[in-house]
C-alpha cells in the first residue's frame, strides 16, 4: 500500500501542472461527524477541548487547547469530497510511554500541533486509492507524509460512496498563524492507475 502512495507522492512533486484547484466553502456544522471515530491511539482525545486553556489528560500525555474553529469547509477534489469539521492547535506534552514515537518526529518533550478532523467522501462509482496528505507547507515549514502525526488510517482504497473520518496534524516548528497548505497524492483505481491528478487544500490555521 505504501509503495502506491510514495510513488504518487514523487511523481507529483517531478510533473509540471499536477496542482489543481481545490473547491472550497462554508457548510453548516454537523453534530455526528465524529460518528463511528475510533480514538486515536497516539494523541490524547480533544474531542471536548471547546475553549482556549481547555486541558485533556491520559495516559498518552498532557493536551491543552491554544485555539479552535469550528467553521466548517468542504473541498470537492474530482471524486473525491474532503470536509474540514475543525481546526485545532494543541500543546501536546506527550507521555513517558509514547516518547519514541515522537522522538522520530520531534526532539522536543512539549510542542504544538495544527490539526484538523476530516470526513473524506469517495463520491465517485469506482473504487480507488487515495491518501489526502502528500506533502504540506506553511512559509518555510514543510511537511512529508511521513510526519503527519495522527496516522488515523485516511489512506488506502475508498469504495464507492464510501466515507472516512478522522484528523490530520503536523508539528509546528514554530508558532504560526496563516494557511497550511496541503497537496494530496493522485487518485488511482484498483489497477494503481492514474485516474486524477493531486489536488489541494488548506488547513486554515485559527487565530
Amino acid at each position: 500500500m505504501k509503495k502506491w502512495i510514495y510513488g504518487s507522492l514523487f511523481l507529483c512533486l517531478l510533473l509540471a501542472g499536477c496542482t489543481s484547484q481545490a473547491e472550497t466553502k462554508p457548510e453548516k456544522q454537523q453534530e455526528d461527524y465524529r460518528t463511528d471515530y475510533t480514538v486515536n491511539p497516539q494523541v490524547p482525545d480533544d474531542t471536548n477541548l471547546k475553549e482556549q486553556e481547555d486541558t485533556v489528560r491520559s495516559r498518552l500525555g498532557v493536551a491543552t487547547l491554544e485555539n479552535a474553529s469550528f467553521k466548517v469547509y468542504t473541498y470537492n477534489l474530482g471524486n473525491i469530497k474532503l470536509t474540514v469539521h475543525e481546526t485545532k492547535i494543541l500543546q501536546l506534552t506527550p507521555s513517558h510511554s509514547m516518547i519514541d514515537y515522537f522522538h522520530g518526529l520531534t526532539d522536543r518533550t512539549t510542542f504544538p500541533i495544527a490539526k484538523v478532523f476530516v470526513t473524506i467522501e469517495n463520491t465517485g462509482k469506482k473504487k480507488i486509492q487515495f491518501a489526502p496528505f502528500a506533502v504540506a507547507s506553511l512559509g518555510k515549514q514543510m511537511w512529508t507524509h511521513e510526519q503527519e502525526v495522527y496516522l488515523d488510517n485516511l489512506n488506502g482504497t475508498y469504495l464507492p460512496g464510501e466515507i472516512k473520518r478522522g484528523n490530520l496534524g503536523v508539528i509546528l516548528h514554530e508558532k504560526s498563524a496563516g494557511t497550511i497548505q496541503v497537496k494530496t497524492t493522485d487518485v488511482l483505481d484498483e489497477k494503481s492507475k492514474k485516474i486524477q491528478k493531486a489536488a489541494d487544500w488548506q488547513i486554515i490555521l485559527p487565530k
